[in-house]
């Protein structure tokens, strides 16, 4: 196949219609303007965010020669891709009952050399491996971030992230797991009196190995401020013991049955998150090529090979004073503020004012730096974008 000027030129104009479409994403500003905090502008998430390439685009969509220097640099690359060093490749399927040499024909051709290859191919980098060096990180008990307003936007955006363990043999990764299913779960705290009151369409918890990294997000978000109190109060009040809860419904004369009832971890919700949990790690592998992809994953992420296996009874025998531990090392410190946190915010236009002064009341407070979106745009856009974001976030600090 050949990058031919001609093609190279529709394609650019197919992109470039659909940055506008980009402005107008909220959820896709966030995630860009996450990025900016963490990694260097010369890698891929820096290097091609869709402003930086629009750039590029406008410069060379019309110009026939910058297209043909295009297309030669785009043959360069597709020649070293094609030589097959370094590669990694995965065959899903029982190869065995292919008869004969089933490895014969990737010992020929474009991995010959690759597959006699005596030392053992490089693993791909993983995501906290190609954070940038001065990769926004506030001291504890910090929060610094970003506040984009626009006005396409009808709904809240927001993204609050700090620091975790990234050892997929944590003992606490199992009890994690389960914590985040107890509260997100469908009928569940955050359902029940996040969703469930209004405040917030959508939300989610997640913990990433690769990232090392727990997050709380909110989407759709009528109320973002009240959703995020409501959540630190449902987190408080899990990490309180037994006794406590009780003595507190005693104090204030017994919580009625409903929405606003004291929250406390409930063996039965219990067994379901844990139930949850593994369907959630079985469900991907119910089938060979989902099993071969687990695997593939394992090896990229530098995961045992075992890891699903030792994960599934590890979740088995959570225990109650183990999810207690969890929320409060690791889920609490992201609502109190008492660790170091990043957030990055999308809010309409008209509401912005109201969103900072609301954020800065917070305990402790968010120091945001507002950027609406044309702005945004103009300070990702040049080749040291993302740079620039975190400078002025630092500055914010001080």
């Amino acid at each position: 196949v050949d990058f031919s000027v001609e093609r190279l030129q529709v394609a650019g104009k197919r992109m470039l219609n659909a940055v506008p479409d980009t402005k107008r994403n909220g959820r896709a500003l966030m995630g860009l303007a996450t990025s900016a905090m963490d990694y260097s502008d010369d890698l891929a998430q820096g290097a091609f965010n869709v402003f930086r390439v629009e750039k590029l685009l406008q410069s060379c969509v019309e110009d026939d020669a910058a297209l043909q220097k295009l297309a030669a640099e785009l043959g360069e690359l597709r020649s070293k891709l094609l030589t097959g060093q370094g590669a990694f490749v995965r065959i899903a399927g029982d190869v065995t009952a292919l008869g004969g040499d089933a490895f014969a024909p990737w010992r020929q051709g474009t991995f010959a050399a690759a597959s006699g290859a005596v030392a053992e191919c490089p693993k791909p980098a993983l995501s906290r491996e190609m954070y940038a060096a001065d990769a926004l990180r506030p001291n504890a008990g910090t929060t610094l971030g970003c506040l984009l307003s626009s006005s396409a936007e009808e709904s809240n955006y927001w993204l609050v992230q700090c620091e975790s363990f990234s050892d997929p043999r944590s003992p606490e990764l199992a009890p994690l797991l389960v914590a985040i299913e107890y509260i997100t779960a469908l009928e569940g705290p955050f359902w029940r009196k996040i969703r469930g009151k209004g405040l917030s369409y959508s939300y989610s918890m997640s913990h990433n190995l690769e990232s090392g990294k727990l997050k709380f997000a909110l989407a759709k978000a009528t109320n973002p401020v009240e959703a995020y109190k409501v959540a630190a109060q449902i987190v408080r009040q899990l990490c309180a013991e037994e006794g406590a809860e009780k003595d507190a419904a005693a104090a204030a004369g017994g919580a009625a049955e409903g929405e606003d009832e004291e929250e406390g971890l409930d063996p039965t919700a219990l067994e379901a998150a844990q139930s949850g949990v593994i369907f959630g790690l079985i469900e991907p592998v119910d089938t060979v090529p989902g099993a071969m992809g687990e695997a593939f994953t394992n090896l990229l992420q530098r995961q045992p090979p075992d890891q699903l296996q030792w994960l599934l009874k590890a979740v088995q025998v959570v225990t109650e004073d183990a999810v207690r531990a969890a929320l409060r090392s690791h889920v609490l410190p992201l609502f109190t503020g008492s660790c170091a946190r990043t957030v990055s915010m999308v809010c309409p236009a008209q509401k912005r004012a109201e969103l900072e002064e609301a954020v800065w009341k917070l305990d402790p407070p968010l120091k945001i730096v507002h950027f609406d979106v044309e702005n945004f745009v103009t300070t990702v856009a040049p080749a040291s974008g993302f740079a620039d974001i975190r400078r002025q976030l630092r500055d914010r600090k001080s």
